[in-house]
Order: C-alpha cells, then structure tokens, then sequence
C-alpha cells in the first residue's frame, strides 16, 4: 500500500496515482473562507455546505433514521 506522508493523516491507498490525487487535499490553496469560523475550503460548494451543516441556525431535520423504532432525525445526511 501506499501511505500518505503527512503525519497527521494515516491513510492508505492501492495504487500510486490515487495517492497523488489524496496529496493535492493536503496541499491545494484554500481560499474559501467560512464566514462564520476559521475553516477555508477549496470550492464555493464546498464553503457553503460547511455553513449550512455546521452553522445552520435552523432546527429544522429532514433527514430522518430508517431503522424502525428509531425517530431520531438529522440536519444533514452524512450524521445519519
């Protein structure tokens, strides 16, 4: 396997050129700035969706468990 040599990051990979793609997360230029924390992302989408699942002021949930018995209920999928 191929490892990503940045210490804080343990992740490994199959092949030589998918490890090249996972080095630019580590390097590429964030200049999407949250406005609301000190995180910077690297697209407009990607500052957004930060903003909306992090610091949505909202209570509003919709995306809900589908383990029967379960009503618990998410403001973004991937907590699911």
């Amino acid at each position: 396997p191929f490892m990503c040599p940045f210490s804080d990051c343990f992740r490994e990979f199959e092949e030589q050129d998918i490890l090249t793609k996972h080095l630019s997360s580590h390097t590429a230029v964030r200049r999407f700035k949250c406005s609301l924390c000190d995180k910077a992302f690297k697209t407009v989408s990607q500052s957004k969706k930060h903003e909306d699942e992090v610091h949505t002021n909202s209570d509003l949930r919709p995306f809900a468990c589908s383990w029967p018995d379960c009503d618990k209920r998410f403001k973004a999928s991937k907590h699911l």
